[in-house]
């Protein structure tokens, strides 16, 4: 009886080993099956038509998340050996996400759109209004700066403002997808509306992204 008892806990023991490493090997499978397909649409995105020129794109992954709701910064696998620098937009094929803060040989800190401190000049190209996208509650944007005279509508597209004043070069080229207006707010006592954004990006999930390295002579 009790010879059978060991050796029905060991067989016990060896399935859940083996159903370990079978959800380890699932778990892996699924990984790498996500970040091919996000490296398959940053590819498409690379080839179409909004992909801003005079730039090339880095592609890598997302190593290391915020470690705290407080620090909205993520880890890439590139660095200045792939040229990356300060300030380089980093996008996933949806929209922006923000952009590289520090950089070493092969990895970079990229500072995310929903950082406090972050903010980007945008457009809504729906309306030919210009503004600032901040972070918002939960998981929107801001787009400040808006004065309240100007017609913004819910579904209007948000995108990179570009450089206007050549003399003011911007770090985002034009046209770089953010968000789609959620909902527009008005205050008489308010000098600028109120205007909330829901980010193309899922900030949630980053996985595969790619850096834009500008091909211009500096």
């Amino acid at each position: 009886y009790f010879a059978g008892l060991a050796h029905a806990k060991s067989e016990n023991e060896k399935l859940r080993r083996e159903l370990r490493d079978a959800r380890a090997i699932a778990n892996a499978n699924l990984a790498n099956a996500r970040q091919a397909e996000g490296l398959k649409k940053l590819l498409q995105f690379e080839g179409g038509a909004t992909y801003p020129k005079d730039y090339r794109a880095v592609n890598t992954t997302v190593i290391s998340y915020p470690s705290s709701s407080f620090a909205q910064v993520v880890t890439i696998a590139a660095g200045s050996h792939s040229g990356i620098r300060v300030n380089t937009p980093v996008v996933t094929a949806d929209g922006l996400i923000g952009r590289v803060a520090n950089v070493g040989p092969r990895t970079s800190s990229v500072t995310l759109l929903t950082d406090p401190d972050n903010n980007v000049p945008a457009r809504d190209v729906s309306r030919g209004v210009s503004g600032l996208i901040r972070h918002g509650q939960g998981s929107t944007l801001v787009f400040d700066r808006v004065a309240k005279e100007q017609v913004v509508k819910k579904g209007d597209i948000v995108v990179t403002q570009g450089t206007v004043d050549r003399h003011f070069p911007s770090v985002y080229p034009y046209g770089i997808a953010i968000g789609r207006v959620l909902s527009v707010g008005r205050s008489d006592i308010a000098t600028f509306l109120t205007v909330t954004v829901t980010p193309f990006a899922s900030f949630d999930s980053l996985d595969a992204v790619a850096a834009l390295v500008s091909t211009k002579k500096r």
